[in-house]
């Protein structure tokens, strides 16, 4: 099915069906990175909804719907407590009810052992930019259901 496609018919559904792609948010502070992403997976068949800082990222996940995300560890706090994207995933792995399937950790930067050992106890994956987006696509596919 062409990515185009899978969204085509969700004007014909009753508002409580389920669409039949996924819901992605995105969490990166750096616009270029976070705008490009959302583009290749829209084209791939995602639904995207975009934050550029910890809020954001918190406010979008209140919401819900989401059956992944995608989050840079280095990205602004607007409180100034110092929060990253890590506290976006400990929150997740504590919510319990709503977690996505899939959480990807997409980052440039060394992580420490106690990072990488949250990211291991919530379930994450990690992948180091500059992977290609089509990395991020595989690790997304098979716990959405996309594949």
């Amino acid at each position: 099915m062409s990515p185009g496609r899978r969204g085509s018919d969700i004007g014909n559904r009753p508002c409580h069906s389920r669409p039949s792609f996924p819901t992605v948010l995105i969490l990166e502070d750096e616009a270029a990175v976070r705008r490009s992403l959302a583009r290749y997976l829209h084209a791939s068949g995602y639904a995207v909804k975009e934050a550029s800082d910890v809020d954001q990222a918190f406010a979008a996940l209140q919401r819900g719907g989401f059956q992944a995300v995608i989050l840079d560890v280095g990205v602004p706090d607007p409180t100034g407590l110092g929060r990253t994207g890590l506290e976006v995933l400990a929150h997740l792995h504590e919510g319990g009810r709503s977690v996505p399937l899939c959480v990807i950790v997409f980052t440039g930067y060394p992580l420490t052992e106690a990072q990488e050992g949250l990211i291991s106890r919530c379930r994450a994956r990690i992948v180091y930019k500059p992977e290609t987006y089509e990395t991020l696509l595989r690790c997304l596919e098979e716990p959405t259901g996309a594949a």
